[in-house]
């Protein structure tokens, strides 16, 4: 997901003045059902966007954060 194991991020244009942090999963499904079960809100589905497959969820305070499906590199 990032190069020599340095941090990977993305830069998002939105009207809004805010950060969400992303975090690598090994189970999407289950992190967002979790979510959910916690009282968060589910903003985006698992979606595959060619690049990666995540979603968007809020916290009950509506915290953002951006769960990506981690997928094994090539010799992992």
């Amino acid at each position: 997901m990032h190069p020599e194991g340095g941090p990977d991020g993305a830069i998002v244009e939105s009207p809004d003045s805010r950060v969400t942090l992303g975090v690598v999963v090994a189970d999407l499904d289950g992190a967002v059902s979790r979510a959910t079960e916690l009282g968060g809100q589910v903003l985006m589905p698992p979606t595959d966007n060619g690049w990666v497959t995540r979603a968007l969820v809020a916290d009950p305070s509506g915290n953002t954060l951006s769960l990506i499906q981690d997928r094994p590199s090539p010799g992992r």
